[in-house]
């Protein structure tokens, strides 16, 4: 038996102590126990937590807690008796407990965590005891008591239908996450909150009309939602949530309204089938990627007063044109010229932008943002201006074909991964005299990919082809030249 003791303010917790199956936290002042995971040398399937428990010369300690993801991810868990000793179930406590078919909320619970139960994909129905002060059930769906708020839509329930009662004001975080089966979801217009995760990989939605009561759609709330090929966002909705429509690969077309003043990062991301855009004059900011790869997206278009956006030839600028924000990734043809008055070629900007051969950067640029051409597979080469100082985290990552490039002699920072899994180059000049720093970051410990780093060459300036041969990553190059002798 594992014991680890901590003193807190006069009172002392004993955590991680086996009794049966299951593994307590112990408060010995206050003699309360929480649940926080069971004996992990056996997959429990039937699991009945006790009102109390025994430790330590007899004494009783009351199980009123079930740890945050006290269970979670224990798949082979099929049922659960919850005491009515109970006031908490933790976050996450059951996550992904994917066996679990029901869940019975006795009449001493108090709080329930967010995630509690996110990803019982196999969870049918919930009941709670009538005289639950808190929470009640309706068909087996989980509310706050008064009704405004719904807390969990069971994955597994039958049908493919809900109305929601118009006594919801509130779609709870991951309220209907993973509800794979439901294909229509009835919003009334009592509801002013569409919470974050609310519809996360309901997978079988094809359509939902948002009442003109929303105001805000959560971060990641129709996320996944690979069927969904339509939605009416109403004029009240003045924010979209970061990741909101994250890989709604069926969604065709969507209409901004101009109360929108906020698209979240990734809003759009990877929405294959999302064709154009139509910006209002109400949005004043945009998140980062919100519309990578979005591969059928030919143009975006800004309405013409607004303050904070512009559109040329079907590409998204800042209003002052001095930041490229987004390219999209289904425009028409394999080359573009960046206009000289951009200064900044933003994050993500050209991501996954497959058919983009060549790219013009002229010398007004300073920055190029991270990942601003990650997975351009058909970028051959790329000539970075002697203007540019700082070459963002995996800006060229990916770019499968791109077999040259030449950075200027001003660059003095590239981030890491910037040309990471580019193992089609063949050749590397770099004109800067001092060595530009390598931010390592935690995810890719080289700048460049070690299959081609020994087969490339490095082109650099004469008086400084001992530095890079001694500093890293540059040193890794196994042939280093100096540009001046091959007359680069």
């Amino acid at each position: 038996m594992l014991l680890l003791v901590a003193m807190t303010a006069g009172a002392k917790t004993i955590s991680k102590v086996t009794i049966g199956n299951l593994v307590y936290s112990l408060d010995t002042d206050t003699k309360v126990a929480t649940v926080v995971g069971y004996d992990s040398s056996y997959e429990p399937t039937d699991v009945v937590i006790p009102n109390t428990i025994k430790y330590g010369k007899r004494k009783n300690y009351s199980v009123t807690t079930i740890g945050e993801g006290a269970f979670a991810s224990c798949t082979s868990l099929a049922s659960i008796d919850i005491p009515n000793s109970v006031t908490t179930i933790g976050v996450a406590a059951f996550v992904s407990c994917t066996s679990l078919a029901s869940v019975n909320i006795p009449n001493s619970v108090t709080t329930i965590g967010e995630g509690a139960f996110y990803n019982c994909t196999s969870l049918a129905s919930i009941s709670v005891a009538s005289d639950n002060p808190y929470y009640i059930c309706i068909d087996g769906v989980l509310f706050n008591k008064d009704k405004t708020m719904i807390v969990v839509y069971p994955a597994s329930k039958d049908g493919s239908e809900y109305t929601i009662p118009n006594s919801v004001t509130t779609i709870g975080k991951d309220a209907f996450n993973n509800c794979k089966s439901l294909a229509s979801i009835d919003i009334p217009n009592s509801v002013t909150t569409i919470g974050a995760g609310a519809f996360f990989n309901c997978t079988s939605l094809v359509s939902i009309d948002i009442p003109n009561s929303v105001t805000t759609i959560g971060v990641w709330a129709f996320d996944g939602c690979t069927s969904l090929a339509s939605i009416d966002i109403p004029n009240s909705v003045t924010t979209i949530g970061e990741r909101a429509f994250d890989g709604c690969t069926s969604l065709a077309s969507i209409d901004i309204p101009n109360s929108v003043t906020t698209i979240g990062e990734r809003a759009f991301y990877g929405c294959s089938s999302l064709a154009s855009i139509d910006i209002p004059n109400s949005v004043t900011t945009i998140g980062k990627s919100a519309f990578s790869y979005c591969i059928s997206l030919a143009s975006i278009s800004v309405a013409s007063d607004n303050p904070n956006y512009i559109g040329i030839d079907g590409v998204l600028f800042n209003k002052d044109k001095t930041m490229i924000v987004i390219y999209p990734a289904g425009k028409d043809g394999s080359e573009y010229t960046i206009p000289n008055s951009v200064t900044t070629i933003g994050v993500g900007a050209f991501e996954g932008c497959t058919s983009l051969a060549s790219i013009d950067i002229p010398n007004s640029v300073t920055t190029i943002g991270a990942g601003a051409f990650l997975n351009c597979t058909s970028l051959a080469s790329v000539d970075i201006p002697n203007s540019v100082t700082t070459i963002g985290w995996q800006a060229f990552y990916r770019c499968t074909s791109l077999a040259s490039v030449n950075i200027g002699e001003s660059v003095t920072t590239i981030g890491a991964g910037a040309f990471y899994d580019c193992d089609a180059i063949t050749s590397v000049t770099c004109l800067a005299k001092e060595c530009p720093v390598y931010d390592k970051g935690l995810v890719f410990d080289m700048f460049m990919f070690l299959v081609y780093i020994k087969t490339a060459t490095l082109y650099v300036p004469k008086q400084s082809i001992d530095a890079y041969k001694t500093t890293a990553p540059w040193s890794n190059f196994l042939k280093v030249v100096a540009h001046e002798d091959a007359g680069i």
